[in-house]
């Protein structure tokens, strides 16, 4: 078991799935082809396959395989295949998939002692993708292949593996209908759902386990300005200024952070924020828009976006006031 684990994650790490491209669908292929390698799908060729993500201009598709019993309660794995790209590896890109070699290069590098110990102890990965999230791929098709071999079992396994998770979740939300569509076929009953994201801990004895899920808005606020020449800005208003207020009046605000059974959500925090200028000129900012996480447990998306109002208009007033 432990082997066939790490050679599924020897082999996936290697493999470039830059998310939001069209290298997502290198990933895909390697386990569609690792999938109906294993004997238990060879005999049944209709319990795995893709799903094309509907209207998706890199024509990527969903992975799911099912371990079928004589049952309708059903657990889901799930993860994501796509990764991040490797900018912020900058001199080392071209070893960003390689563990060995990173690990030789940073161990000379000027690291913290515990980067050190770790490259050091030989207990760990390094590589774009290693934590998130194809060591998740490595274990939970593992498992799928151990039960898969197994002739009984007390639930069905239905295994997913979704793209595009680091940007639009694209994956995901096409997998709902897949979900329901292989539920109607083979009439499950979904009991439970396990997402193998990375963890953090305080130790390496220590292990975490969320249960529940969380929720998630994305609000986007666009603000108009006046137009005026930059020699004249107190003839206009720049757009790019009131937004700026809104950002800082908004981000990291504990407003928008909710609390539940001793849990408590992030704080939002703004993910991008811009001018709507098309080309340089001189004119002061006409419109700039820009977009935020809030991440909640417990309230209601009609209370949240009441208090964003209310922090926009302080943001206003604040700004006029200035002005």
């Amino acid at each position: 078991m432990k082997n066939r684990i790490q050679d599924i994650f020897d082999k996936s790490m290697v493999i470039e799935s830059f998310t939001h491209t069209d290298l997502e669908r290198n990933i895909e292929n390697f386990l569609n082809q690792y999938i109906g390698s294993l004997p238990y799908f060879q005999e049944h060729s209709d319990y795995f396959g893709t799903y094309q993500i509907p209207n998706d201009f890199f024509h990527r598709s969903v992975n799911w395989a099912l371990v079928k019993r004589h049952c309708a309660d059903t657990v889901i794995l799930f993860h994501h295949h796509d990764t991040v790209d490797i900018e912020d590896f900058g001199n080392l890109k071209e070893i960003a998939f390689d563990n060995m070699a990173l690990k030789k290069a940073l161990a000379s590098s000027a690291l913290g002692q515990d980067v050190l110990e770790d490259i050091i102890s030989n207990e760990w990965q390094f590589g774009r993708g290693s934590c998130d999230m194809k060591a998740a791929l490595a274990l939970q098709l593992g498992v799928v292949a151990e039960y898969a071999s197994k002739a009984e079992g007390k639930v069905n396994l239905l295994y997913l593996s979704v793209g595009d998770e680091e940007s639009y979740s694209q994956g995901m939300r096409a997998a709902v209908g897949l979900l329901s569509d292989l539920k109607k076929k083979f009439h499950l009953n979904y009991i439970l759902a396990i997402d193998s994201e990375p963890f953090e801990s305080n130790s390496a004895q220590e292990k975490v386990l969320h249960v529940g899920t969380v929720r998630k808005m994305m609000p986007v606020v666009v603000t108009q300005g006046i137009l005026s020449h930059m020699k004249e800005p107190l003839k206009g208003i720049n757009a790019v200024s009131l937004l700026a207020k809104v950002v800082e009046n908004i981000d990291l605000n504990p407003l928008l952070s909710d609390l539940i059974d001793g849990e408590r959500a992030p704080l939002p925090s703004w993910s991008y924020m811009r001018d709507l200028k098309e080309n340089y000129d001189v004119s002061t900012v006409l419109r700039a828009a820009g977009y935020f996480n809030v991440l909640y447990l417990d309230k209601s998306p009609k209370e949240l976006m009441m208090t964003i109002q209310h922090l926009c208009q302080e943001a206003v007033d604040e700004f006029y006031e200035r002005y």
